[in-house]
């Protein structure tokens, strides 16, 4: 090593450069060990991450699905609250003209009664006058 460090190729032997080649060899044998593990582990690494992306995948899909039933229903509800609040108001607007109508009627039945019982007041007080006219005579012709 330290000859060949110096360029001092000379006074190297074979065995010293089979030495160096054999260490060589062996440092690149491991270095190729090394490389096919780690070249395994980014494999195996890639395929958990290839298996952890079809699941991620697959539950991003029944998310959407989700997601987009709870849109319809959502959309279906608003149209539902509003159809529901227009026939509220419809029956509100129902309502007050119908209080109206019987609040008119019944006023005009309570005129009514009112017109009879002064009707059957007078009635009564006619009768009265009459019965008294009749007795004034039941007694002037006895």
């Amino acid at each position: 090593k330290e000859a060949y460090e110096k360029n001092d190729l000379a006074n190297i032997s074979i065995s010293d450069v089979m030495e160096l080649y054999e260490y060589k060899l062996a440092t690149l044998s491991h270095a190729e060990r090394a490389a096919i593990a780690s070249v395994e582990a980014a494999s195996f690494r890639c395929t958990h991450l290839q298996h952890k992306s079809a699941q991620l995948t697959t539950e991003l899909s029944k998310v959407h699905q989700l997601l987009l039933r709870a849109q319809q229903r959502h959309e279906e509800s608003s149209k539902t609250i509003s159809t529901t609040l227009a026939q509220n108001t419809e029956l509100q607007d129902l309502l007050g003209r119908e209080k109206i109508n019987f609040s008119n009627i019944l006023s005009q039945k309570e005129k009514i009664i009112d017109d009879q019982a002064h009707q059957i007041d007078s009635t009564n007080s006619r009768l009265k006058d009459v019965e008294n006219e009749k007795l004034i005579l039941n007694q002037h012709h006895t």
